[in-house]
């Protein structure tokens, strides 16, 4: 367990392309980051990302790193890690549920509030990760605005739509499942579902406002189309804004260009005015 006094640690050796931070979630397990800091332009929002279902800090061939270093050029300091069985942080994948992620989002926040005083947090969510950020920011005013990238509405349709049918129904009859994905093997405890059936998100997106929500989506992802995801952008209130990326798929596979231009936009619009 961690010295209670030790809020985080950041290591010497940084990561190429930003600060390497360690820091603790409510469990005592580290959790590993890189923290981007910019030169100048002091008082901009912090945007911490939250990455989806077995992904990582750096993202699908490194998007999450190009993302993240065009957003500390533009001024803005981002902090991306990893969740707890992910990556280079501690603990079991398999105890993965939405409310131990939550509590690993809010340790980063927690985190962003010892690096920098006084800023906004918005926090970028992808897939899952925009799940996650939706429902900790219905509970925590910390989150003063949202990016919401290929997020479903319906969670446990998406589990189905990627792990089949036959994986989602053992998981319902509250079986442990083991899969394999580009990681390798790994397991699944029904626990991931049963938690999940305690939130309702289109009720926790209700009540996210007056506090802005960007969604993205590509017009080829299919899961997200297939997990209702217009359902959720529906749900939401004002301010939103949706922007519809041509030829991205679930991950915007070489998108990031687009994507930085579209939050860049939006971030100019509700947090930049002076």
């Amino acid at each position: 367990m961690p010295n209670p006094k030790e809020k985080y640690v950041t290591n010497p050796e940084s990561d190429p392309a930003g600060q390497r931070v360690e820091f603790y979630n409510q469990e005592g397990e580290k959790l590993v980051g890189v923290w981007h800091r910019p030169q100048g332009q002091p008082g901009r929002p912090v945007i911490v990302f939250s990455h989806g279902f077995r992904g990582n800090k750096e993202g699908v061939n490194g998007q999450a790193v190009a993302l993240a270093d065009k957003l500390c050029q533009d001024g803005y300091p981002v902090l991306r890690f990893d969740y707890h069985g992910i990556g280079e942080s501690e603990g079991n994948f398999k105890d993965v549920t939405l409310t131990k992620c939550c509590q690993d989002l809010s340790s980063a926040l927690d985190l962003v509030s010892e690096l920098v005083l006084g800023n906004q947090v918005i926090v970028a969510g992808h897939s899952f990760g925009g799940v996650v950020a939706v429902t900790l920011a219905a509970r925590d005013p910390r989150i003063t605005g949202m990016i919401l990238v290929s997020t479903p509405k319906d969670q446990e349709q998406s589990f189905a739509y990627v792990f089949g049918e036959e994986a989602a129904a053992k998981l319902n009859q509250g079986l442990t499942v083991t899969l394999r994905d580009f990681q390798g093997e790994y397991q699944l405890s029904p626990a991931v579902v049963a938690d999940m059936k305690a939130y309702d998100l289109l009720a926790d997106i209700a009540r996210i406002p007056p506090r802005p929500i960007l969604f993205i989506y590509g017009d080829q992802d299919n899961m997200a189309r297939t997990c209702q995801a217009p359902a959720l952008v529906a749900a939401a209130g004002q301010p939103k804004e949706l922007v519809v990326i041509e030829e991205g798929n679930h991950f915007l596979m070489g998108q990031v260009p687009k994507v930085h231009q579209a939050i860049t936009a939006w971030l100019a619009h509700h947090f930049n005015r002076r």
